[in-house]
């Protein structure tokens, strides 16, 4: 494979595999969000909130979030500044980490499945930003910017379809379940194979660590509140292990440094 047209085969991969993982879902039995879901380890009441920890966690979403908008307004060294097609995607992600927060705060007032709604909703907006902010900035400006809206309204109709099938008694999470890892898969594509104009490239690498943590202790949300002897919760672990995580994404833009040019140590 020449060069000269790998990052094309690359971008013509991953087209195949999008097509390809969507028509896997015809292969998937429809399943419903188990009502077990919202049996949350931590109810504690505190200052008349229910499920406080759970609650009041997602105020890390909201201060990320802020950090994030406010980082891309800064003025930075031109060959550090953002193009404008990534800022907006930036800008969306984090516009995305703020209601990202505030729906959370909003389902785990009250856990149920049309609550649950306006948790995951925002969080498709983030993902779908995030993963088009490293397409402009890795694979194709252009191409990035164009997806950048219709990826964020297919995050949308994934989450209101899983939605409306749980409201008409056929619950159906197979389309919001490719939305939610479709964008983590294909970004794992583009750092492999494309590479950044930045050093310190390790920042998204700790965000995808810190997100993979947030997921596995989500999964473990009664056993770690058991074993901190009722302190804290897997599920609280998770907001914060997440809001960390799109933190790395922050620290990431607001630190970048270009990578230098090769010397030229030919003699004239």
């Amino acid at each position: 494979m020449s060069q000269k047209n790998f990052p094309d085969k690359i971008v013509s991969f991953l087209l195949l595999f999008t097509v390809v993982t969507a028509l896997a879902l015809s292969l998937v039995p429809p399943f419903a969000q188990p009502l077990s879901y919202h049996d949350f380890a931590d109810k504690r009441t505190l200052f008349h909130i229910s499920n406080f920890s759970d609650v009041m966690s997602n105020l890390a979403f909201i201060i990320v979030g802020y950090l994030g908008i406010k980082t891309i307004h800064e003025p930075t060294p031109s060959q550090c500044a953002l193009t404008p097609e990534a800022k907006w995607a930036y800008l969306i992600g984090f516009i995305g980490t703020i209601l990202t927060g505030l729906g959370s705060i909003y389902y785990h007032l009250h856990p149920n499945n049309y609550t649950l709604f306006w948790d995951r909703g925002p969080m498709g907006i983030l993902l779908m930003a995030f993963f088009a902010a490293i397409f402009i900035e890795r694979v194709n400006r252009s191409i990035g910017f164009y997806l950048l809206l219709p990826l964020i309204l297919l995050a949308t109709l994934c989450t209101l379809q899983w939605e409306l099938s749980e409201l008409w008694g056929q619950g159906d999470m197979r389309l919001y379940i490719w939305s939610q890892g479709y964008p983590l898969i294909m970004i794992i594509f583009i750092l492999f194979f494309f590479p950044s104009s930045f050093v310190r490239n390790y920042y998204l690498t700790i965000c995808f660590i810190l997100f993979g943590l947030a997921k596995i202790t989500e999964g473990l949300d009664k056993i770690i509140y058991h074993f901190t002897f009722e302190t804290i919760s897997g599920h609280t672990l998770k907001h914060l292990l997440a809001a960390i995580a799109v933190y790395s994404l922050v620290y990431d833009v607001k630190h970048r440094q270009p990578k230098p040019y090769p010397q030229d140590n030919t003699s004239s």
